[in-house]
């Protein structure tokens, strides 16, 4: 597929789909920053211009009539479409690193500088901060570990009743509601790039996307990447944009950078476009899909807009991936423990979903259901693939007693007591998965410690 582009400037930051039309931004750190209006068969126009732009953009929200804008100083402005009128609305006070918006609240984080280096940097820890609209009440809703936090809010018209925002600290992922603060999940392998669709929440880790299914709380892998390169994500539908970086090996390039469409039902990709310069931000209009690139270091050419209507032809199918992954299971699961008493047992479960237990009582054999295998296997695969960072290797448990989990080249140890460390929390995940497929196992985890 041929995208049009739409737009040339340097230093494109930030695009938005409002209805018919698309608001960009232009700005850098330290130039003035100007927000155009792209209304359909129009060129584009500036409507609002700021003193300063910052790291992360001016642009927050663009509301029926006003586009929402933060400007250097930490001043929450409104600032109207028809004739450019400002007013300001807040100062944000901390210093927000990200804001979010909804009709009722305003959200944003400090930075959190603990972990910084630099001469003179005072060290802050992080905060999540809300100021109810048309109103002076503000509150303080926690605290979080992340020098870059990122938020999002759910759209206008969502499933849930009440207005939520979701923050993105590092490997902490959590939401705002009328209630405050809630951390929702940790994810080891990161936060990033989260996007809000009308029923989930999605955001990237180094080298997948995931979808949170905001009802029931359920998450899973939807897109998987070669190397931690997704850029950035937009929700559309059933449809899900991702921004690929290229991968480069030995200086050659292995893996084109490109615009994806990923169906979220099959897994599949659809590639827009192709060898786009670097995507750093997209959004889903009604005409198409929305895409900011910039040029490769040493290009002599400004960032684009680019549009891919709906409904062309794409440059590339790329197909979902199956259900389960043969290499993972060549060795398959095996979880041991061992008592401070000196009882001990193991469980096995292979890929055709036969399961073998032995305990002080015994040992015992069986099989999943077969209608219920696919699913089980492919969310052990899934705990696998987001506990191999929690990984501890392997241990003698007969010299530390607890729980050993073995996968492949990959070990879990989790001792006796220990209810609180990322490896013992995995390990409680993977037991809670497979315990009521296998009611041996589920009698040694009842019986406990």
């Amino acid at each position: 597929m041929a995208g049009r582009v739409l737009f040339e400037a340097d230093h494109l930051a930030a695009v938005r789909a409002h209805g018919d039309d698309v608001f960009v931004e232009r700005s850098a750190h330290d130039r003035p920053a100007t927000i155009f209006q792209l209304a359909p068969g129009a060129p584009p126009r500036p409507v609002a211009q700021l003193a300063a732009g910052r790291p992360r953009g001016v642009l927050q929200a663009v509301e029926d009539d006003a586009l929402i804008c933060l400007e250097a100083d930490g001043t929450l402005a409104s600032i109207a479409l028809r004739d450019g009128r400002r007013r300001a609305l807040r100062r944000l006070v901390p210093a927000p690193s990200a804001v979010a918006i909804t009709p009722t609240q305003v959200v944003w984080c400090s930075a959190d500088t603990r972990r910084m280096d630099g001469i003179g940097i005072p060290r802050i820890t992080g905060e999540v901060w809300r100021w109810w609209r048309g109103g002076e009440r503000i509150e303080r809703l926690g605290e979080h570990a992340s020098a870059r936090p990122d938020l999002v809010a759910a759209p206008p018209g969502a499933a849930r009743a009440e207005a939520e925002v979701y923050v993105g600290a590092d490997e902490q992922l959590g939401v705002v509601d009328a209630g405050g603060l809630r951390w929702l999940a940790d994810e080891p392998q990161g936060v990033r790039r989260l996007a809000c669709s009308a029923d989930a929440v999605f955001y990237a880790t180094q080298d997948r996307v995931k979808r949170l299914d905001r009802a029931r709380g359920e998450t899973r892998v939807v897109w998987r990447a070669t190397i931690p390169l997704a850029l950035a994500v937009a929700p559309h539908g059933r449809t899900l944009l991702v921004a690929r970086n290229a991968v480069i090996d030995r200086r050659v390039e292995v893996e084109p950078s490109a615009v994806i469409a990923v169906d979220l039902d099959t897994a599949a990709g659809a590639v827009l476009g192709q060898r786009v310069g670097r995507p750093v931000a997209l959004a889903a209009s009604v005409h198409g899909a929305l895409a900011i690139e910039e040029p490769w270091l040493g290009e002599a050419r400004p960032s684009r807009l680019v549009l891919y209507p709906w409904g062309e032809p794409p440059a590339l199918v790329l197909p979902g991936p199956p259900l389960l992954d043969e290499a993972a299971w060549a060795y398959p699961p095996m979880i041991q423990w061992w008592r401070q008493g000196g009882s001990g047992g193991y469980f096995q479960l292979d890929a055709a979903g036969a399961w073998t237990c032995t305990t002080r009582d015994g040992a015992a054999s069986g099989a999943l259901d077969p209608a219920a295998r696919p699913a089980l296997l492919a969310e052990a695969e899934r705990w696998r693939e987001d506990a191999a960072p929690l990984a501890t290797g392997w241990v003698d448990l007969s010299q530390q007693r607890g729980w050993l989990v073995a996968w492949g080249t990959l070990a879990w140890h989790r001792a006796i007591g220990d209810h609180a460390s990322p490896a013992a929390r995995g390990i409680d995940r993977l037991l809670a998965l497979l315990a009521p497929a296998c009611p041996p196992l589920a009698a040694v985890v009842r019986e406990g410690f």
